[in-house]
């Protein structure tokens, strides 16, 4: 009891500040959600490099429909874009509200139902209309046509998702929040 009555009378005022500021931890919240926000930046400018698991590249296909290889995650840059950060006095974080942030940060299988419309041009008999280079081939109807016979199939498949995390910290960003607290503790 002697020992905490001294150090309660050489520190008292310094205690009472500390216990004033950890009551309202508002400021370094907001601190760290600014941080949080900027490593989340800094995931999606290196990949994921940062976190330490570097993304998996894009399929031939897709960067063939892209144009490009990089950046991934970055077609036209909504995700990147949607991340918000937010803090309240005892919490931290960062958020999207966009619909398939999970399946890119967690990674996964999407199943894909799709209805195929073909639409082939017609003559007046009801008779299919041939290509003239080959009477083997039809002729494929716009929608503008008025005769046409149109038929429809369904089609669905699998497509797998591999996990590109862009939220996260490493331990880098662990230590800098954490001296962040503490030079915020001294103040």
């Amino acid at each position: 009891m002697f020992s905490q009555t001294i150090v309660k009378n050489l520190a008292g005022k310094k205690l009472q500040e500390l216990a004033g500021k950890l009551g309202n931890l508002t400021p370094v919240m907001a601190s760290i959600s600014e941080d949080l926000l900027a490593y989340t930046e800094d995931n999606f400018r290196s990949e994921g490099k940062t976190l330490g698991k570097p993304w998996k590249e894009l399929s031939k296909a897709r960067i063939k429909q892209r144009g490009s290889a990089h950046p991934i995650l970055q077609d036209q840059g909504i995700l990147a874009k949607s991340i918000q950060n937010a803090h309240t006095s005892d919490t931290a974080s960062v958020s999207t509200n966009m619909a398939y942030a999970a399946i890119h940060q967690f990674g996964g299988e999407i199943q894909v139902n799709r209805t195929i419309t073909t639409r082939l041009r017609t003559k007046a008999s009801g008779e299919l209309m041939r290509q003239k280079s080959n009477a083997n081939l039809a002729v494929f109807a716009k929608s503008s046509h008025k005769r046409f016979k149109e038929s429809k199939t369904q089609t669905s498949y699998v497509m797998k998702m591999p996990e590109r995390q862009y939220i996260g910290v490493n331990q880098e960003n662990i230590r800098q929040m954490e001296n962040n607290i503490k030079d915020w503790l001294i103040q």
